[in-house]
């Protein structure tokens, strides 16, 4: 009988070890399940060596308020943020007792326009891509931004227009940053690059604006087409591109598998909208750059003019309107095919 309790108490005691371990583990998990996500917030307006990013002359973005949206079942985002955090007096925000999943982040400040961020919360700490602002303006304007994370990678931000010459077609660049054509006025505002160049920590986030000054006017007057490198640009097109300066051990979409593999940058493009009023501007859309491509040079969007004035029409990729390669061409020309110039 003694033998048959001790038995019992043994494989009573070997259970308690497996509950208790299934405990931890139920523990372990509920700390999982809460994250903390911090994050800055970066005037996009702002000199790419500007060490204060976070601020605009005498104004600042700290006391902004950064709200989370949770994405629902139905795959849409809640109207009423989950949480809510404010941004520091160095430009950072902090947010504990995160539940993990997918959110919005939305920025809110007076006068102020921002970037929402689409963001995953998991683990036990996450860092959130920066949240991008700008001051308002009572203008039409677009406003592109280049956003990534890596600070050893060196991206730039193209836009082509027409000079309104012949078949010349201008660059918006780091090398050529503002220019007037066709009634708009285009200007790259912030450049930043990879270290030690631009100081460790400064969001990288590259600006490029399109304002048209009349309210009234159209938003391009370019007529007829231009023909360059084999090709039929409507002059009316503005063009936009993310090229990777580093080159070396990184692509901008990145090589994986291969015996010459290659980082990514990771990247994101937005383009912000203003129809003219002093109202936040509205977030037209992100693209998420391709990923395993091989590629350094993509065009994103091309922008052309609309029926009426005031408006226009945006497209993802390329028009490719060559005799030999009509229709839309592909942002992606897999592995080692970096053949995309900017024109």
């Amino acid at each position: 009988m003694k033998r048959f309790l001790s038995v019992s108490f043994v494989v009573l005691g070997a259970l308690m070890v497996l509950v208790l371990a299934g405990c931890d583990d139920l523990f372990l998990e509920e700390e999982f399940i809460s994250s903390t996500v911090t994050g800055s917030v970066v005037n996009a307006l702002a000199a790419g060596s500007e060490d204060e990013y976070w601020k605009s002359g005498a104004e600042t973005l700290s006391g902004a308020v950064v709200r989370f949206y949770r994405k629902q079942a139905n795959g849409l985002y809640s109207s009423t943020p989950a949480y809510t955090t404010t941004v520091g007096s160095t430009g950072q925000f902090r947010r504990t007792d995160v539940t993990g999943g997918q959110y919005k982040l939305q920025g809110l400040q007076a006068g102020w326009s921002f970037v929402p961020m689409e963001v995953t919360v998991a683990g036990k700490t996450m860092k959130a891509p920066p949240m991008i602002a700008y001051r308002n303006e009572s203008v039409y304007s677009l406003t592109i931004l280049l956003e990534w994370q890596d600070e050893t990678i060196d991206l730039d931000a193209y836009l082509t227009y027409y000079t309104g010459s012949g078949n010349s077609r201008g660059t918006i660049s780091f090398t050529s940053r503002s220019a007037n054509s066709g009634g708009l006025q285009m200007e790259l505002h912030r450049d930043v690059q990879a270290l030690p160049a631009t100081a460790t920590g400064i969001p990288r986030v590259e600006t490029i604006t399109v304002r048209a000054p009349d309210p009234t006017a159209d938003w391009f007057d370019y007529l007829g087409e231009s023909e360059i490198a084999g090709e039929d640009v409507p002059n009316d097109e503005l063009r936009f591109y993310v090229n990777n300066f580093t080159r070396s051990d990184a692509s901008l979409t990145g090589i994986d598998g291969t015996d010459s593999d290659k980082k990514s940058a990771s990247a994101r493009v937005h383009l912000m909208l203003n129809q003219g009023g002093n109202d936040p501007d509205e977030h037209y859309g992100t693209w998420v750059l391709p990923w395993n491509t091989g590629e350094n040079t993509l065009q994103v969007f091309s922008v052309i003019p609309g029926d009426d004035p005031g408006t226009f029409t945006i497209f993802t990729q390329t028009r490719w309107v060559d005799d030999v390669n009509p229709g839309i061409r592909s942002l992606s020309l897999g592995p080692d095919a970096a053949v995309d110039q900017i024109r």
